[in-house]
C-alpha cells in the first residue's frame, strides 16, 4: 500500500517553561557541525522506496500580526491565532491524503494538531481515533494558571477554565481515547481529571512492574480492537533525563531510546497510523547532537522504518 507522508515544521515555542523565539526545527533540516545526519538525507533516502512518499512541507511560522499580539502581551490570542493556522495546515494535507508529521515546537502545538486529525476523523467520517501520548507529565492542567504546554489536552477535552480556547465548532477529545505512555510527573488536580476520565496511564512505575514489551502489546491490542485510527504525540521528555536534557523539562526515570524508537516503529507501522508529532526538543540544549540525531531517527520510525 502506498503511503504519502508530510513534515511540517511548527516551531513554536512561546507557551512553555522556557519560551523562545528560535526555530527549533530550522537545525534539524540540515547538516550541522559534529554531525552528518540532516532530516533532508532521511527524505530522500526514504521517499520512493517501497511505495513511500515523503516531502518537506516546510514551516508554519509565526507571522508579524502574531508577533504583535505577543508584544502587547495578549499571549492566550496569539496562541490562538497560530494554532488556527497549524490546523488548517494540517487539514488540508489530510485532505488530500498525506499523513503529517509534525516538528514542534512545544507541545502546545497538539492542540492545533489534533483537531485538525478529529476534524478530519472523528467529526467528519465518525471514527474512534486513539491518541498515544508518550510524556513525562500528563498536559491536563484545568487551571487558568501555568503554561499552555502543560494544558493541551485540557484543551482538547473542553476540560480547561480557559473558556475562550473552546466552542461549539471545536472538536472534543474524549479523554478516554487517551493512552499516556511514560508519565511520571503529575499535578494533583490532573490526578483527578485522570481518575474522573478512566483513562489509561502506563507511568514509569507501571512499565517497570509489566515490562516494557507487554506494555506495547496492550497498547497495539487496543488500538487493534477498540479504534479506529491512531495518531502519536510524543514529547521529548519522555526520554531518560539523566542523559536526555535537551528541553526545558528533563525528568529522570524515563524511557531509553531503545524503547521509544521501537514504541514508535511499531504503532506507526500499523495501517490505522494517520499522523504524528515530536515536540519541545530545544537545539540550543543539545550539547553533543546525540538529541538530534535521535529525533531525526524518531521521525524515521515514524515513517516505518527502523533501520
Amino acid at each position: 500500500m502506498s503511503r504519502h507522508f508530510a513534515i511540517l515544521g511548527a516551531p513554536f515555542n512561546r507557551c512553555s517553561h522556557e519560551p523562545s523565539r528560535e526555530n527549533t526545527v530550522a537545525p534539524l533540516r540540515r547538516c550541522v557541525d559534529g554531525s552528518w545526519f540532516a532530516l533532508g538525507e532521511t527524505i530522500a533516502q526514504r521517499s520512493g522506496s517501497a511505495g513511500l512518499h515523503v516531502r518537506d512541507a516546510g514551516d508554519v511560522e509565526v507571522t508579524p500580526d502574531i508577533e504583535q499580539l505577543f508584544a502587547r502581551g495578549e499571549v492566550s490570542r496569539a496562541a490562538q491565532r497560530y494554532m488556527d493556522f497549524l490546523q488548517g495546515k494540517v487539514s488540508s494535507m489530510l485532505a488530500s491524503g498525506e499523513i503529517p508529521i509534525t516538528l514542534g515546537g512545544d507541545h502546545s502545538i497538539a492542540i492545533g494538531t489534533l483537531r485538525a486529525v478529529l476534524n478530519d476523523y472523528q467529526e467528519r467520517r465518525g471514527e474512534r481515533v486513539a491518541v498515544i501520548w508518550f510524556d513525562a507529565h500528563v498536559d491536563l492542567n484545568t487551571q487558568e494558571r501555568g503554561n499552555l504546554h502543560g494544558k493541551p489536552l485540557a484543551v482538547l477535552s473542553h476540560t480547561t477554565a480557559m473558556l475562550d480556547w473552546v466552542g461549539p465548532r471545536t472538536p472534543k477529545l474524549d479523554l478516554a481515547n487517551v493512552i499516556h505512555v511514560g508519565i511520571r510527573d503529575l499535578m494533583a488536580v490532573e490526578k483527578t481529571e485522570m481518575a474522573r476520565h478512566d483513562m489509561t496511564t502506563f507511568d514509569m512505575g507501571r512499565i517497570d512492574q509489566l515490562g516494557f514489551e507487554r506494555v506495547l502489546s496492550e497498547i497495539m491490542v487496543a488500538i487493534e480492537t477498540q479504534f479506529d485510527r491512531v495518531y502519536i504525540s510524543l514529547d521529548y521528555d519522555v526520554l531518560e533525563g539523566a542523559l536526555f536534557r535537551a528541553c526545558a523539562t528533563p525528568n529522570i526515570g524515563g524511557l531509553m531510546p531503545r524503547e521509544l524508537l521501537h514504541a514508535v516503529h511499531i504503532i506507526a507501522k500499523s495501517d490505522k497510523f494517520v499522523g504524528g508529532e515530536i515536540v519541545e526538543y530545544l537545539p540550543q540544549k543539545d550539547h553533543d547532537l546525540a538529541s538530534r540525531e535521535l529525533v531525526i531517527k524518531l521521525v524515521d520510525a515514524m515513517l516505518g522504518f527502523r533501520i
